[in-house]
């Protein structure tokens, strides 16, 4: 590279807001002015918040399958002379794997989760995992969030040298928080004054588990009448989860609040008591992170990346996934304990300061983007 920068194009052909998009755009926000660009859905959430927010962005297609994306992305390259190519998602990399298809450009594919177990082995997740395994003959570095996924991934045959563990991080903009958030949260969800709200954030399919969520809501309920949950996002269990929640007479105590942009998802978050993560499955997920750096008291499953982001008893509450009485049992031991609670939300706090600030996780990729542009060259040189 001759000690030049590498010019990054980050791809994102989500089409709802989650953390791989999350950890792109604050990656993206970090970087030196001109440095990096993202591509995207026109209209998407990549795209869509990287211009509100003054950011450089592409709108390449108007959906995962939109025929034009690849050759979009290779003008992009051509246009803007970007040099490495940097995938969040399945459907990114298949296409970005197209697009550099004889360029110099390095491609790089981060790894947010490992789908077949995202996806509980479903034909999805094994589909998804395909289209990631096919292109790995092209693929110069790859960026894992969590431990597991790295392992395996080099169980799946990658060179351990060229799976590199970055684990997520987060930056929030405190002045975007309301000060009076809670007052706001009442009055929009119709809660009771007195009320204990927890909040869960996540996409609603399987691997979040919210139905577990949802069933310790019912147990703890028994006991406490003060007890109030929003789920926040969207996703296809949405009608599962209404009739499982009216099932259980919990209309009005549990309640799908939809998909809200970043910012208001932060908004809610900060408003409530108590963040609830019951994940079956999990990278190093962005929204836990946030949730930490709120100072919220936290109680969360024990997998994937969770145990090296907070342990039990000293930042979070943790239990084993699909756990609902143990769920149960930690919201009502929260409730019931003001000082466990600070004390847990302000080690959380502590935490999210120290270890998971945003230059540390911009610093470790540009390294990776370094190395992928070193193994790109030597592998033009072998042919």
């Amino acid at each position: 590279m001759n000690g030049q920068q590498p010019r990054i194009l980050l791809v994102d052909l989500a089409a709802r807001f989650g953390g791989a998009t999350a950890r792109a755009l604050n990656l993206l926000a970090a970087l030196p002015p001109g440095q990096g660009a993202i591509a995207g859905l026109e209209g998407g959430p990549a795209v869509a918040t990287a211009r509100a927010h003054g950011l450089e962005a592409y709108a390449v297609g108007r959906s995962k399958s939109d025929p034009r994306i690849v050759s979009r992305l290779r003008r992009l390259l051509h246009v803007h002379h970007f040099t490495v190519m940097d995938t969040v998602n399945p459907q990114s990399k298949l296409w970005g794997s197209l697009a550099v298809m004889g360029t110099d450009v390095a491609l790089v594919s981060t790894l947010n989760s490992w789908y077949e177990a995202e996806h509980e082995g479903r034909l999805k997740g094994r589909f998804y995992q395909a289209l990631e395994r096919a292109s790995h003959r092209r693929t110069n570095m790859f960026i894992t969030v969590a431990p597991d996924i790295q392992r395996q991934l080099i169980r799946a045959g990658v060179e351990e040298d060229a799976a590199a563990l970055i684990l997520n991080a987060i930056a929030i903009d405190r002045s975007l928080l309301q000060p009076d958030g809670r007052d706001h949260l009442l009055r929009e969800f119709k809660l009771p004054a007195d009320a204990i709200i927890s909040c869960a954030v996540g996409r609603l399919v399987e691997a979040k588990g919210f139905p577990h969520l949802i069933n310790s809501m019912r147990l703890a309920g028994q006991e406490r009448g003060d007890l109030r949950c929003l789920i926040v996002g969207e996703g296809h269990l949405r009608t599962a989860l209404e009739e499982q929640i009216a099932g259980a007479g919990l209309q009005g105590r549990v309640i799908l609040a939809g998909f809200r942009q970043h910012d208001d998802v932060l908004r809610i978050v900060n408003a409530c008591d108590l963040f609830l993560m019951p994940s079956v499955t999990e990278g190093t997920p962005i929204g836990l992170l946030e949730a930490m750096a709120l100072g919220k008291p936290i109680i969360a499953s024990r997998v994937g990346g969770i145990p090296a982001v907070v342990t039990d008893g000293g930042e979070a509450l943790l239990i084993e996934p699909g756990d609902e009485a143990g769920l149960a049992q930690a919201i009502l031991r929260l409730a019931a304990d003001s000082t466990l609670a600070r004390r847990l939300g302000s080690a959380a706090e502590q935490r999210a300061r120290q270890d998971f600030a945003l230059e540390v996780q911009v610093q470790a990729t540009l390294d990776v983007y370094r190395k992928a542009l070193q193994r790109r060259e030597a592998s033009r040189g072998d042919k």
